[in-house]
Formats: structure tokens, C-alpha cells, sequence
């Protein structure tokens, strides 16, 4: 990779780095759709949907239409369709092991634990024994 697309690539995985983010998205997967559909489908605000979608147009994620006073949004192509779908099979395909890893390694308090919120997130899934 060239250093623009690692740093394009980062913006893009912490735009992509929002369970409430990925829910949109993967209804989007299904196809266009307001904001207001966009909000029912991942059980949001309005507000904080379009905040989201904000994210996500800033890294080219998604793209939206005008029809009327309406915003129309759309995934940008299939390859985030397929990115979903990647992250899917790396769930299903590593659950065991990833489960272990995180035995192994107990929560650490430390500057990336306590800016990501995701890593509890994750141990809590990976714990949890929830399967999608």
C-alpha cells in the first residue's frame, strides 16, 4: 500500500468502526434508502443517524440522491457489501480461537482500551457465546 491509502484506510476502518454504523450499512446493503428508513432499520434518532451517515459520507462509504427535500442514500459500490460480508466470515471462521485469545489476554486499562470502547465491546460478544 501506498501511504495515502494506509492513511485512507484508516479513516475508512474508523468510520467502519460503529456497530450502529455497520447495522446502516448492511441495510443499505439492501438498497437505497432515506434517512428516516435508514433510522427505523437500526433503531436510531434521526439525528444521530444522520450524524452517522456524515461519517460515513466523509470517507466516500455511501452517496445520496435528492428527491425532493429528501435524502436518498446508497452504499458507493459492492465492495462495502463484500467488506461486510468479510468481517461475517472472519467472525465465524475465527470465533474459537478469537475466544481464546481473549482468555489469554485479560482487559488492559490503557489509552487505546479507553478510546476505542470497542475492545470491551468485542470481549463482551466474543464471551457472550452470541453467534449472528
Amino acid at each position: 500500500m501506498t501511504p495515502d491509502q494506509r492513511e485512507f484506510g484508516g479513516r475508512l476502518f474508523a468510520a467502519l468502526a460503529n456497530p450502529a454504523r455497520l447495522r446502516m450499512l448492511e441495510h443499505l446493503a439492501n438498497g437505497p434508502a432515506s434517512v428516516n428508513e435508514i433510522a427505523e432499520a437500526a433503531g436510531l434518532k434521526q439525528s444521530i443517524t444522520s450524524q452517522h451517515l456524515a461519517a460515513l459520507l466523509s470517507v466516500g462509504v455511501v452517496v445520496y440522491t435528492r428527491n425532493g427535500n429528501q435524502r436518498i442514500y446508497r452504499l458507493r459500490g459492492p465492495r462495502i457489501a463484500r467488506i461486510l460480508k468479510l468481517v461475517e466470515e472472519f467472525y465465524q471462521v475465527h470465533l474459537e480461537s478469537l475466544r481464546e485469545i481473549v482468555a489469554r489476554h485479560p482487559a488492559e486499562e490503557s489509552a487505546e482500551a479507553a478510546t476505542s470502547g470497542n475492545r470491551a465491546a468485542g470481549r463482551a460478544l466474543l464471551t457472550s457465546g452470541q453467534q449472528r
